[in-house]
């Protein structure tokens, strides 16, 4: 759940068994071969809820949703469906949206806690402080729980960067990390954590590591929010809690805790270097390029760091400086296989393929399990000729990775080749679509702007707005589109730009770079921008 002292989990606090709707899933129904329906599941409310409820701990947040709003079209305000769709949309970063979910939630039931508290966090998490506490004043008169709301009110009152409460983003607590989280609470510990910068205990910060190096990340997500909560001004916990959440997949709500241990202890290079990480990650490249370099000034000898802003460099076309960068860290770590990946990376983009390859293949030397560095190396034999041999580090690439999206693009374009058979061409294609489908794991539905009063706003996403055949014919198209009445917008992919660029620039209304930002960054950024009808010029191409 939402909450200082819980993790966001869907709820199931009423049961409702009467009214029947449909929740469609993947077993859920079938198809004949020309596409039509055959069967489809017919569920109870309280059915569709449970099974709702089972796809959302398991992180199958897209089948969640389908279930959750089925709820919702038999009985709009269903509490426990109304407060779950919330916790989705919180954890794809919407959390805008899960504001009016929460309020139908807490009117329909004001006897549930986890409404109130998850309610008010998505208040704080928008910076709606004012309505945050009048609805905990509401709370408290309510009955909710005074530790809860304690914590809470204490976030609000000191303005601490805190964003617990989205940290597990739809994820649940088994009844194993609920007996822990309870096991660590004490108004002793919280008291002794009050004053600023005490420290937490010995034992504490023991338990921690050891859960998470072992790789229990569920318990150490719980020690490290309990620290977090005892200890809000000592920055182990945030940092702890920062790592967490990005390993568990979670990177929108990792940044703020990062952003916490790094302003709690800014001589710490590692929490520059992990901020930058999760900025890169963010498509904030500016920002991760100055946390990397803050690194290094700390710690020169820091290998990863100038690892790390290698990547980063090349990523943004500044490949000289990357090479430099990587080739430090190799020097500084010889056996650091992540650096030896990312230096190959910046040699074949310098055209210097025989020495990417090296790299990369001692990259593999050095760590087999490295799934970049087979997927580069396929990239880098592909450029070599040798096919059959970049086939088979992209097919080892995905044996060790089974959702890396882009091995399964490139392994597609490559089985497209005539040299290859189509059976498996269809199979790359297959596997493809199921890697990039994990990958989305909302979609909008809700739009900012109005039909009736505003111009006709379209969007073009195009990684080939220059020299090139999209280039040339969109241009004698966008002359034919100038009118008072059409607003047009370009989304280029691509940072590249010639003569053609400048002749279709002046054609747009708006010229808008999704350059450097991710998937979810890039459409969120349409979304915002309240684009009506949106054109893709490159589909399954370069730069796109």
């Amino acid at each position: 759940m939402m909450s200082a002292t819980s993790s966001a989990l869907p709820c199931s606090s009423v049961n409702t068994a009467h009214d029947l709707v449909f929740g469609r899933q993947a077993q859920a129904t079938s198809f004949k071969q020309d596409g039509t329906q055959v069967t489809q599941m017919e569920l109870t409310v309280d059915q569709a809820l449970q099974q709702g409820i089972a796809a959302h701990k398991a992180g199958k947040l897209r089948d969640a949703e389908r279930l959750y709003r089925a709820i919702l079209q038999a009985q709009p305000n269903h509490p426990d469906a109304n407060h779950n769709l919330g916790v989705l949309a919180v954890a794809v970063g919407k959390p805008i949206e899960a504001i009016p979910l929460f309020k139908l939630a807490l009117d329909a039931n004001p006897q549930i806690e986890q409404f109130w508290l998850s309610y008010i966090d998505a208040l704080m998490s928008l910076a709606r402080f004012d309505e945050a506490k009048r609805v905990l004043v509401e709370g408290e008169k309510s009955g909710v729980s005074a530790d809860k709301l304690d914590a809470l009110n204490q976030r609000l009152q000191g303005g601490e960067p805190n964003d617990t409460a989205k940290t597990t983003e739809g994820q649940t607590l088994s009844e194993k990390r609920k007996k822990l989280a309870e096991k660590k609470k004490s108004k002793k510990r919280t008291s002794q954590g009050s004053s600023l910068g005490a420290a937490p205990p010995q034992n504490q910060t023991n338990d921690l590591i050891e859960h998470y190096q072992a790789g229990r990340l569920e318990e150490a997500e719980v020690l490290a929010t309990s620290l977090t909560q005892q200890f809000p001004r000592h920055p182990f916990g945030w940092k702890v809690l920062g790592a967490v959440l990005k390993q568990t997949g979670r990177l929108g709500a990792s940044l703020m805790p990062m952003q916490s241990a790094v302003k709690l202890s800014p001589q710490d290079a590692e929490a520059h270097s992990n901020l930058g990480v999760t900025l890169k990650q963010l498509g904030r490249l500016g920002e991760s390029e100055a946390s990397y370099r803050q690194a290094i000034v700390l710690k020169p000898d820091y290998a990863e760091a100038h690892s790390n802003l290698g990547g980063m460099l090349r990523e943004v076309g500044r490949v000289e400086e990357a090479e430099a960068s990587c080739r430090r860290a190799t020097a500084l770590k010889p056996n650091y296989a992540e650096a030896h990946s990312n230096l190959g990376n910046a040699l074949k983009e310098l055209g210097r393929l025989d020495e990417a390859e090296a790299s990369l293949r001692q990259a593999i030397a050095l760590k087999p399990d490295l799934a970049e560095a087979h997927y580069n190396l396929g990239n880098t034999l592909k450029e070599l000729g040798g096919l059959d041999e970049a086939e088979a580090s992209y097919i080892q690439a995905i044996a060790l990775k089974p959702d890396y999206a882009d091995a399964h693009s490139n392994l597609l374009m490559l089985t497209g080749s005539m040299l290859f058979n189509k059976v498996a061409y269809r199979e790359s294609a297959a596997n493809y679509a199921r890697a990039v489908d994990e990958t989305v794991t909302s979609r909008f539905d809700t739009w900012s702007h109005s039909r009736d009063k505003e111009s006709l706003r379209i969007g073009f996403v195009s990684g080939d707005l220059r020299s090139h055949p999209v280039g040339y014919f969109l241009e004698g198209l966008l002359i034919e589109l100038q009118s008072s009445s059409i607003e047009l917008v370009a989304y280029p992919t691509a940072k590249e730009a010639d003569a053609v660029t400048s002749r279709l620039k002046p054609l747009f209304d708006r010229w808008c770079p999704l350059v450097g930002l991710n998937d979810m960054k890039a459409a969120q950024k349409i979304h915002s921008d309240g684009i009506h009808i949106l054109f893709d010029l490159s589909g399954h191409t370069g730069k796109n």
